[in-house]
């Protein structure tokens, strides 16, 4: 799936330029000599190996703490279509979310209508070739916080309000349902609920080409999310803190080879071919 973002990335390149700058010139070299540099003809080979369009499929876990509720154990689980092309040298991802679901060990089921979900466009993006400490290139894609729901200027530094009122200029009727923000359903005491939310979607991603052609990583995930109302009271009393899971292996992320023209009722009719059974809330 797929949110970027990079306050701390910001803070540390600002440390490391102060620190260069009180270097002498024999310490420069020193530093030089131990950075790693990728060969950048190995690098456009890799580049090339992995253009192509592909089914995309991923796990978020999250875990959060909801009080008399207790741990809030819950998995969004998305599917889409990535675009990994080649554009003046770079590789550029594309992302179009096609449906999304949700498991949780709560008493009531989220449903999520695909008009939510395809309403997260998230930036196209240059992805980073990476090399592990044993030699092996990996893909990195960079945050693009993605604002659903809300609109508002600096996305990409500003976080969600914690509260706001349903009449909110800054509010946007994402799904066109006439209703605040986007709205989640959930059953809930026998009945149908609505909850009316708006996200930030924040997340990067790191992943390894396959033998057979996929490629398999985890997803690193730190979205926001604002309970704007809901049908039922009671609802609004779920605010939490959105926090994913520390083992990631629990966020898995999969993208499978196919033809560039697939789309997503296809996609959806191919998920049991194109991808494994849907893990179980731990």
């Amino acid at each position: 799936m797929l949110k970027a973002r990079n306050l701390f990335f910001v803070l540390v390149i600002a440390l490391v330029a102060s620190l260069a700058a009180c270097q002498n010139e024999d310490e420069r070299e020193t530093i030089q000599e131990d950075v790693t540099v990728i060969d950048d003809a190995r690098i456009q080979s890799f580049m090339e190996d992995v253009e192509g369009t592909y089914a995309h499929y991923d796990v978020v876990a999250y875990a959060s703490d909801m009080g008399d509720m207790g741990i809030f154990k819950n998995l969004i689980i998305s599917y889409g279509i990535t675009e990994l092309k080649m554009k003046d040298g770079k590789l550029i991802e594309v992302d179009r979310f096609c449906s999304s679901e949700q498991k949780s060990n709560q008493p009531f089921t989220p449903m999520v209508p695909d008009d939510l979900t395809q309403a997260i466009i998230p930036e196209s993006i240059e992805i980073e070739v990476r090399e592990t400490e044993d030699g092996e290139l990996f893909l990195w894609r960079p945050e693009t916080p993605t604002l659903l729901g809300i609109a508002y200027e600096d996305s990409e530094n500003t976080p969600l309000p914690k509260t706001i009122a349903e009449d909110d200029p800054r509010l946007v009727d994402a799904d066109s349902d006439g209703k605040p923000g986007v709205t989640v359903y959930l059953d809930f005491a026998g009945e149908t609920e609505e909850l009316y939310i708006a996200r930030r979607e924040i997340f990067a991603f790191e992943a390894y080409l396959q033998g057979d052609g996929t490629i398999e990583g985890v997803v690193h995930d730190r979205s926001e999310q604002l309970i704007i109302g809901a049908s039922n009271p009671i609802l609004t009393s779920l605010e939490q803190e959105w926090l994913q899971h520390d083992d990631l292996t629990k966020s898995p992320l999969l993208l499978v080879p196919v033809d560039d023209d697939l789309d997503c009722e296809e996609l959806m009719a191919q998920r049991d071919e194109l991808f494994p059974p849907n893990p179980e809330v731990w």
